[in-house]
This record gives C-alpha cells, sequence and structure tokens, in this order.
C-alpha cells in the first residue's frame, strides 16, 4: 500500500474545487475524531453505485430473487416471519434510512440504534417523527463497544455497512454475540472486499478496460476532469478521509463466532461496480444505463468464473441456543 498516490492528490484537488477544503483542513485539527468528521453529512450527493436504481434492483434480485423487493423485507417475511415484538440494535445507523424500513415491517416492538454523529442521529430521530415510527425507533449517539446503556439483551442485532469500520471485526462480533438472546438473529448487510480498498489486480484490471468503454461526459468528474483510470487508494487518502474504513474487512466472513449458525448468506458483488463508479455514480441516473449493465454482466460473469470474488454480501446467522 503506497504511502500517497498522484490520483489521491487529484481527489484531494477535486473536493476542494467542490468546495470541501474547509471539511478537509478541520481534520487536521488537533484533537478532531476523524471519523465522527468524515460521518456528520447527512445529505450526499448521488455520486456512487448504490445510489443508482439500476443497480439497486439487480442487487434486489441477486438477494432476493425479485428486483422489487428489498432484502430487509425478504429477510423479514422471510426468516422472521411470524415473529412480533422483537427488541433489536441497530449499528452505525446513519440518517435512519434503513431503519425506518426495518420498522415498517411490523416485526419490532422496539428497534434501537446508535451512531457515532450527533447531526446524523437528530435527522434520524426527525425522520422517525415524520413517518409516526418514534414509538418504536429509538436514535441516540454512542460507539457500539463502549457504550454501557444497552442492559438487556436484543432478539435481533443489525450491522448495514459499519461491521468494516471496526478493528478487529472480531471484537465487534463478539460484543454482538454477548447482546443477543439465545435464538436471536445477526442481520449483516456489509462490504468485506479488500482491506482499505486495496483493489486486487484482477479486479483493476477489468474496471480499467471497461472504463473507456464510457463517453468521457458520463466520466466526468462533478469537480472537473475525466475518470480515466481506478487506482488503488493510497495510505494519506485513507488516513485524512477516515481512519476507519474497512481496516479489517477481509475478516467479516471467517470472524463470525462458533455460536452462531448461518441461516443464509447472499453474496451481491459490488467488485467492479463500487470502483468504477466511484463519484461519477450520478451521471448514469437519467442516461448511460447500457454502461451500467455492461458493468453488471461483466461483473456476473468474472464472479461466476472465479476470476473476482463477491465484494459485498446479506447475511443471516442464528444464535443457537
Amino acid at each position: 500500500m503506497a504511502w500517497v498516490h498522484w490520483n489521491d492528490v487529484r481527489k484531494l484537488v477535486r473536493k476542494i474545487r467542490q468546495g470541501k477544503g474547509r471539511q478537509l483542513l478541520l481534520k487536521l485539527l488537533p484533537g478532531v475524531n476523524r471519523v465522527q468528521a468524515s460521518w456528520s453529512h447527512t445529505s450526499s450527493p448521488v455520486l456512487n453505485c448504490w445510489d443508482l436504481p439500476q443497480i439497486q434492483s439487480h442487487w434486489n434480485f441477486k438477494v432476493t430473487g425479485d428486483p422489487n423487493i428489498s432484502p430487509r423485507i425478504w429477510i423479514a417475511g422471510t426468516f422472521l416471519a411470524g415473529r412480533k415484538n422483537l427488541t433489536g440494535l441497530s449499528v452505525g445507523c446513519g440518517t435512519g434510512t434503513a431503519e425506518i424500513e426495518w420498522a415498517k415491517t411490523g416485526i419490532f416492538s422496539k428497534l434501537e440504534a446508535i451512531d457515532l454523529s450527533p447531526e446524523r442521529i437528530k435527522a434520524a430521530n426527525n425522520h422517525s417523527i415524520s413517518e409516526k415510527l418514534d414509538n418504536i425507533l429509538n436514535f441516540r449517539v454512542a460507539e457500539f463497544l463502549s457504550d454501557d446503556k444497552i442492559l438487556e439483551k436484543v432478539d435481533v442485532i443489525i450491522f448495514e455497512g459499519a461491521l468494516h469500520h471496526f478493528n478487529p471485526v472480531s471484537e465487534a462480533l463478539r460484543k454482538a454475540e454477548s447482546l443477543l438472546r439465545p435464538g436471536g438473529f445477526l442481520v449483516l448487510n456489509e462490504y468485506a472486499g479488500p482491506n482499505r480498498f486495496q483493489w486486487q489486480k484482477n479486479q483493476l484490471s477489468a474496471i480499467n478496460q471497461l472504463l473507456p468503454e464510457i463517453p468521457d461526459e458520463l466520466r466526468t468528474f462533478k469537480g472537473g476532469g475525466v475518470k480515466k483510470k481506478v487506482y488503488r487508494p493510497g495510505v494519506f487518502t485513507m488516513w485524512l478521509s477516515d481512519p476507519s474504513e474497512a481496516p479489517d474487512s477481509e475478516s467479516i466472513r471467517t470472524s463470525i463466532p462458533d455460536s452462531f449458525e448461518r441461516v443464509i448468506l447472499k453474496n451481491y458483488g459490488g467488485t467492479l461496480l463500487q470502483p468504477l463508479f466511484d463519484e461519477i455514480g450520478g451521471n448514469f441516473l437519467e442516461r448511460g444505463h447500457e454502461f451500467v449493465g455492461r458493468v453488471i454482466k461483466e461483473e456476473e460473469k468474472l464472479i461466476s468464473g472465479g476470476s473476482i470474488e463477491s465484494d459485498f454480501f446479506w447475511g443471516v446467522w442464528k444464535k443457537k441456543t
């Protein structure tokens, strides 16, 4: 892993041009929690693959078999079907979008959700009030490993894009194990690809062969310039943007405690889609859908052929009784 790459410098320049220079400088101040600062925003421009409905539908199909049914609805209606009045904990909830959907399934009587960002927790609470779900949802600021306010065990613990921020991930999983009742469920929707986004050679090769097929106007960054190549990020970029980003992500699949039995694991890809559409995803909302489809097909072909592995998965585990 290189300390700095010219692509890192270009990325920083783009952020400054986008008016994010003050945010970057604030992260360098002594005493600033860069992880918390990285996740203090409550809204973001459409820049990534997961923001695209075309890709969301593809991922729904990969997990549930139906492009119109989300994994949360599917899990609640399949593996948690018939259960009512469940208590749950969601770690790293952000602005609460996922938790709102979980609450609407009707399986929870109480779902607590925690995050490091006060700004995001405020937005999540406002969202739950507007949806009239604040009798079920309770959002609060807390750090999962050091939190001492969870006094009772729960039936379900959810990590959606939060587990890969722990180092080691096994420590967070052991904490989850201790908080779950026997027969309780661990639900994961996670990135489990290369640590620190140090993309594999086959992955980069496939991405950089696909990029030139896309017209320049669809590869143009919001701050200017055309995306011509995908690189492994350097240490400096990772350190400055978010020191917690994927330090031990590769260990997630192999770190589930023996006290859990796997109910289901569904890989849904993202190996080419995430790096390729990073920072340019918004260009494909209204056009370029054929190129998105082309990348999806190539990713599916390479994963099924064993050339690359899926970087993302949904999974459910049950704690043994």
